[in-house]
Formats: C-alpha cells, structure tokens, sequence
C-alpha cells in the first residue's frame, strides 16, 4: 500500500503536534473538536465496513485510522488524561496478549487450530485481496494485514504483512522470508467462518 505522492506531506518537526492540537483546540473550541472526533469515528467504521465487502481499500482506512488518531490526541489534552490514557494502554495490552495467548494455547495441536495454519500459496491469494491473519512469531502474536508489494530485491510483487506494534508504529514484513525464520500464520476469523469475496448491499 502506497500513498499517492501529492499525499505525502512533509514530515514535522518532533514535538509540534501538541502544539498544533492546543492551536485547534484553542481555537476552534473543545466541543466543537469533539463533534469532529465523532464524525471521524463514523467514517472510520463506514469505511472498514465496506472494506469487507471489498467495497474500499486499505489505503482509505489508513487514512481515516489517521483522522481519528489526532481527533484522540487532541481529547487527550482537551480533558487532561494523557498519562491515565498512557496506563490504562499497559492494562488493555496485557489482558488482550493474556487473551490471545490462552487461545492459541486451547487451539494448539487441535484439529481446527491446523485447519486455520496457512500456507504461503493461501497468503499469497490473500494478499491479493488484503485480508487480515494472526502472526505468530518470536516476538509474539500479532493481527496484520496483509498486501502485495515489491521488494528491492525483486521485480515482481510478494505477499507483505502490515504489522501495528504495541507503541502505535507499523511495519511492513516480508511473508516467506518471515515464514523461513519460524513464523506461523492463521485465519484471523471464528471457527467455522469464511472470509466473504462476495460484494452485498
């Protein structure tokens, strides 16, 4: 997933966005910045609902991602939380690594926990369609996304993995190469459910 060059806009310098969102809260009041994170939130939710019915793409849920992560910085300040959000962050993160942990440890060596294991053919298809799997590596357990992009050393596409670590930054990793070093990929969905290719109203 690559953004358009006229979208890329120049990096800022370290320590201004609180700047900036005490400028907007300022200036275009507290309320009003909360009615914005509302409507930010709604836009986020309609555009992942249409990426499963491959009516949207990853590149407009980044983008929305992106809105409504400022809108939450800015409420941080707007009611003073910063470091109870930065807490209870810690709390969130441990309970859900505790949660997934123990599934995949009541999945181990069960029948339905090898159906879900994929192979790098299944990820490659799933690439092209950008669907979500659980990575399971040395690092841990993670949800990503799933991309086809090129690589330096490669003239053609090959399947990716965005990755969201726990401090908020991504990274995108090569599928094989992640798989010659011990990762192991699943469904990220229920037992028994399929991802839908198909396209509703």
């Amino acid at each position: 997933m690559k953004l358009k060059a006229k979208k890329i806009a120049p990096k800022r310098p370290e320590g201004t966005d609180k700047e900036l969102y005490r400028a907007a809260l300022h200036t275009l009041g507290g309320e009003a910045q909360t009615r914005m994170l509302f409507e930010e939130m709604a836009e986020l939710q309609n555009a992942i609902c249409k990426f499963g019915r491959e009516r949207d793409t990853a590149e407009h849920i980044a983008e929305e991602i992106a809105d409504v992560q400022i809108m939450l910085e800015q409420m941080m300040l707007h009611f003073k939380v910063e470091t109870p959000v930065v807490d209870w962050r810690a709390v969130k993160l441990a309970r859900l690594e505790q949660r997934v942990q123990e599934a995949m440890r009541k999945g181990s060596g069960t029948d339905e926990n090898e159906k879900s294991l994929l192979s790098l053919d299944k990820l490659q298809e799933m690439a092209r369609r950008q669907k979500p799997v659980w990575c399971s590596d040395a690092d841990g357990i993670h949800a990503g996304l799933l991309c086809m992009r090129d690589d330096w050393f490669c003239s053609e596409k090959t399947p990716h993995i965005w990755i969201l670590d726990e401090e908020a930054n991504v990274g995108v990793y090569n599928v094989e190469y992640m798989m010659k070093c011990g990762a192991k990929f699943y469904l990220l969905c229920p037992a028994g459910y399929e991802w839908s290719d198909s396209t509703h109203d």
